[in-house]
């Protein structure tokens, strides 16, 4: 396996501004083949230890985990801001926030998430960290800048994370091959459209 790491600009509205480095692993075909790459990348923890970590840990045979690579070059990175990608965003609020989970619903669980999101912002902001960057449309951008960098003119693409891929499609169809799309929605305000979506649903049964 070939690990690296991938510079891009934080936000390509300021190109002369910081920059970061996104965690790449890839596992080169080991037969000849003209079958394009497969890419893969997830949303929370590490893509790169989920896909990949066994292999390293327990020192398996590929064709054993993933047969794909015998004959397709398998990319995996973590999206900016998770994984082992630069910079670790807020790594201590998920611990923060777990012991909310039994009581969500109440005034105080509510309140003290409302701390850890105060927190986080807090760090952010102290580090010069610019949160608008951290999206779906930049994610997208460092997709195609990846593709790019290895050389291929195209790839297929299997991420938890649909929105990223829909973006991808929709910015530069031409760099995907072919998709799976687990969990998609479309692009806009998830989170303010879960309402209407469950209204939909009710109506519909």
């Amino acid at each position: 396996m070939e690990c690296g790491r991938l510079v891009v600009p934080e936000s390509r509205a300021r190109p002369g501004g910081r920059t970061i480095r996104l965690a790449v692993g890839i596992l080169r075909r080991r037969e000849p083949s003209n079958n394009p790459p497969l890419v893969f990348f997830g949303t929370t923890g590490s893509a790169l230890r989920n896909a990949l970590g066994r292999l390293i840990e327990d020192r398996l045979d590929p064709d054993t985990i993933l047969p794909v690579t015998r004959t397709r070059d398998f990319v995996v990175f973590d999206l900016r801001g998770t994984g082992f990608s630069e910079p670790a965003l807020c790594r201590d609020f998920a611990d923060a926030v777990r012991p909310v989970e039994k009581d969500a619903g109440s005034a105080a669980a509510r309140e003290r998430r409302r701390a850890a999101v105060r927190r986080s912002v807090t760090q952010l902001r102290a580090q010069g960290i610019d949160r608008s960057a951290y999206n779906a449309v930049e994610s997208a951008a460092d997709l195609a800048d990846l593709r790019r960098a290895l050389g291929y003119s195209t790839w297929m693409c299997t991420a938890a994370p649909a929105r990223v891929v829909l973006e991808a499609l929709r910015r530069q169809p031409q760099g995907v091959r072919s998709t799976v799309l687990e969990n998609p929605s479309r692009p806009g305000p998830a989170l303010a459209e879960r309402p209407l979506w469950a209204a939909r649903a009710l109506q519909a049964r």
